[in-house]
């Protein structure tokens, strides 16, 4: 949810830098406390939420309820885009009370691109119960994407080993088959999501050690 507000106020705030600057820059602080704990156990990103992220959503609603968003035009995209952020407070903030959430919904919508993208591959299917059997392969690949495996090996597979019986359903779901087959997994797929993740943490620190600076200066 938090990617979607911040998105919204991203893309118009042309119509008032000025007032944009303030949410977006609170935003672009939760983003950086989710970066570090990216590898953390549910509970550690809990405690450090609660410490960190909750003082700055508080901000955000403090912020929220005073008189600057209330001052630009209401016709203009950029109040939309406010009203959108109060409209959503409640499940923008979710996050904060379980570790175990995501702090925005932006991997399920890449996920959903997938299925947008062969939208007319899958158009026709001829019955209802070819359309079926395609959602659940559709599903048990997205499941293998997830899990990083090598899709064609895994498929074939299952495939063969539901057609020999010997392994079960739950032996064949992707997550369960990873840890039998480790030469399956993609891990340059691992590689890329670490070098975007400490490419983030730069620019994280590099924007700390700009705004530190420019308040030296300015004293």
């Amino acid at each position: 949810m938090l990617g979607s507000c911040a998105r919204h106020i991203y893309e118009n705030q042309s119509h008032d830098p000025v007032a944009a600057a303030y949410p977006l820059a609170l935003m672009q602080q939760l983003y950086d406390i989710e970066r570090r704990t990216s590898q953390w156990s549910a509970d550690a990103r809990k405690d450090l939420r609660n410490k960190e992220s909750r003082p700055i959503l508080d901000r955000l609603k403090a912020w929220l309820d005073g008189p600057i968003p209330d001052s630009i035009l209401p016709a203009s995209k950029l109040s939309g885009a406010f009203n959108y952020l109060r409209n959503h407070w409640e499940a923008l903030c979710e996050f904060a009370r379980d570790g175990q959430l995501p702090i925005d919904n932006n991997q399920c919508e890449r996920l959903m691109r997938l299925l947008a993208t062969g939208r007319k591959n899958w158009l026709f299917m001829g019955s209802v119960k070819a359309a079926q059997r395609n959602a659940n392969l559709m599903s048990l690949v997205a499941s293998a994407h997830r899990q990083d495996l090598d899709i064609a090996a895994y498929l074939e597979s299952v495939i063969t080993h539901q057609l020999r019986g010997t392994a079960s359903a739950a032996d064949c779901l992707p997550d369960v088959w990873k840890t039998h087959h480790p030469e399956a997994v993609r891990t340059y797929r691992v590689e890329e999501r670490r070098y975007k993740a400490d490419t983030a943490k730069l620019r994280s620190a590099k924007r700390k050690c700009e705004s530190r600076s420019k308040q030296q200066a300015e004293a």
